[in-house]
């Protein structure tokens, strides 16, 4: 709705529903025993499909791939990173830009590096194989 969660929850608050959604896998793992795992990324695929299918111009949080404007914006380039799009029949129609405070900038750059060394990884695995 456009207001600043800061208006609405205590430091407090923010901070236990950050910590809850950080380590809530986990929670759910815990309560549902098995297949777990499967539930949220379905939900997810089932929603993406029907957006496109139905051209719904859905915004969801989902992995975008930075480049141009939005890597400007971002100060990240070539990596798929999470981030608020709008999906259509034609996939991916917007990048949404989010004006981060400070700490969330700091946050945001964490997040970046932890991707890209993850993929650095991923890339000197399959290297080490290919020899």
């Amino acid at each position: 709705g456009g207001i600043p969660i800061e208006r609405l929850l205590s430091k407090e608050k923010i901070e236990e529903i950050v910590e809850r959604t950080r380590f809530g896998g986990g929670e759910i793992v815990n309560y549902l025993k098995t297949g777990s795992a499967y539930y949220a990324p379905a939900i997810s695929i089932t929603a993406m499909v029907r957006a496109i299918i139905d051209d719904e111009k859905r915004i969801i949080p989902s992995a975008a791939y930075l480049a141009g404007d939005h890597a400007k914006h971002y100060g990240a380039s070539g990596i798929f990173i999470g981030l608020p799009i709008k999906i259509g029949a034609n996939g991916v129609e917007k990048i949404y830009d989010i004006d981060f405070k400070q700490d969330e900038l700091d946050l945001w750059k964490k997040t970046v590096e932890s991707v890209k060394s993850g993929c650095a990884k991923v890339d000197e695995f399959l290297s080490a194989r290919k020899n």
